[in-house]
């Protein structure tokens, strides 16, 4: 975000601080030595679908839905979703 919207940067640190503090379970780790194993349209995306694996997620939100297609999130019990069609 900070590269995309760099009036932003600044403001970046104290943003990431309070979303995690809000929500203190919210961080997965570990979910690495699994990302490469995802086939993907985008390969940048590979470590969303990890994540929500490791963290046990049954969802995925997201705008970007046609890179989260539902043939591989199946496979991991997972379902994209659109936040307008939440």
């Amino acid at each position: 975000m900070a590269k995309d919207r760099p009036e932003l940067a600044a403001k970046l640190p104290l943003v990431v601080e309070r979303m995690n503090a809000s929500v203190p379970d919210c961080l997965v780790t570990n979910y690495e030595r699994l990302a490469d194993s995802i086939e993907l349209p985008d390969p940048d995306d590979r470590h969303v679908v990890a994540a929500a694996i490791v963290g046990h997620a049954d969802a995925i939100v997201t705008f970007n839905t046609k890179d989260f297609p539902a043939t591989v999130l199946q496979a991991y019990g997972i379902e994209e979703q659109h936040p307008m069609n939440s």
